[in-house]
């Protein structure tokens, strides 16, 4: 199959998926896909780097994005009622696991 070919199947596919898809868009979308598909055929493809997840500010603190969790969140502090693991036992732990709040869980066990 030739680019053109692949290139023609890509863009009929997207049409079909997009009815009202407009003519320079059409133009537009060819265009970037032959593009694409020569630039892989000739072995020039740019792999993409990610954005890393933590970032580091100018003072040199780390920066988490909103919304996203720590993916190697160290899970070093154990409830003392359960043992179940935790970044840092919460109030919603203890009155839902425990029925208990927070600092009356500190009192029980002696936590400052």
């Amino acid at each position: 199959m030739s680019l053109v070919d692949s290139a023609k199947e890509i863009l009929v596919a997207e049409i079909n998926a997009n009815p009202g898809i407009a003519n320079e868009t059409i133009l537009k979308n060819l265009r970037k896909i032959f593009k694409a598909l020569t630039a892989l055929e000739n072995g020039e493809v740019e792999q993409e780097t990610p954005a890393p997840i933590i970032r580091v500010d100018p003072a040199g603190k780390r920066v988490f994005p909103k919304g996203k969790v720590r993916k190697k969140a160290v899970r070093d502090k154990a409830c003392l009622e359960c043992g179940e693991k935790f970044v840092s036992v919460t109030h919603f732990h203890t009155m839902n696991r425990h029925d208990m709040s927070l600092s009356e869980y500190r009192k029980k066990h002696k936590i400052a």
